[in-house]
């Protein structure tokens, strides 16, 4: 897949809006990703197979800090349950200074290799 996939994250970690280069990567589709938690669907196990702990994940963080993260050498998992190497960017979404959410583009490291 080209290109890098987006997805919009209210403040609860459900997504809200995604791209047609997320559906692709992740095999789930609009309707299947839209209102669930990206975390429990996609972003659930480290690398090396642990449990990821959502309070670690810089993804929400950046819905809980305000901040923008940056993370690399992580993974995505997939709707049939395989895994793909992530670089992603969460951003926080702010409406009159309250963070509403996030939003995470990320690339699948698989096609920059």
């Amino acid at each position: 897949c080209a290109g890098e996939g987006i997805l919009g994250l209210d403040n609860n970690g459900r997504v809200i809006f995604m791209n047609n280069a997320a559906e692709v990567m992740l095999g789930w589709n609009k309707e299947e990703l839209l209102g669930n938690t990206h975390h429990d669907l996609i972003h659930h196990t480290t690398p090396d197979g642990t449990p990821h702990p959502v309070q670690r994940c810089p993804i929400y963080m950046a819905y809980r800090d305000g901040k923008v993260h940056f993370n690399t050498g992580d993974v995505f998992w997939n709707k049939n349950g395989t895994s793909f190497p992530v670089e992603y960017v969460s951003t926080p979404i702010k409406d009159q200074g309250i963070l509403k959410g996030a939003v995470v583009v990320f690339r699948d490291m698989n096609t920059f290799k």
